[in-house]
């Protein structure tokens, strides 16, 4: 028995180091790989919106021809989608106030694009509504 208390006074301390050493590490390694994760949702959110603000720049040109409108269009619509589904999925990654920062981005690029959608005078629709009802 004499024999076994320093015995039991080395070995423990080790032991019990040893399992907490790993603990800690186990935890900080998940730590480390959420924060990796949250760096890399952020950097792809990032690179999307200044693709989205850009194609919103480039409608701008009041000088453009209805060619050049319909494609700038279309790169903004395309600009958007991607921004729009890759953010909703990847939202949990984010902290509240950068997802009501980029919530109100969205909302403006929104009203932007609808700004710019062409607007049908009540006398073209009644004329489209007539020309399919006569369909």
């Amino acid at each position: 028995m004499d024999a076994v208390a320093p015995l039991l006074a080395t070995v423990l301390p080790i032991a019990v180091g040893t399992l907490l050493g790993y603990i800690v590490g186990n935890r900080r390694l998940k730590y480390e790989h959420l924060h990796e994760r949250r760096a890399e949702v952020i950097a792809g959110l990032s690179e999307r919106l200044v693709v989205v603000e850009e194609r919103i720049a480039d409608t701008w040109n009041v000088e453009e021809t209805d060619d050049e409108r319909r494609e700038n269009d279309a790169k903004l619509e395309d600009a958007f989608s991607r921004l729009s589904n890759y953010y909703r999925p990847n939202e949990v990654w984010l902290a509240p106030a950068t997802c009501e920062k980029v919530d109100l981005f969205l909302s403006n690029a929104i009203l932007h694009k609808m700004r710019r959608t062409p607007r049908v005078s009540h006398a073209q629709l009644a004329r489209i509504i007539h020309e399919a009802e006569l369909r």
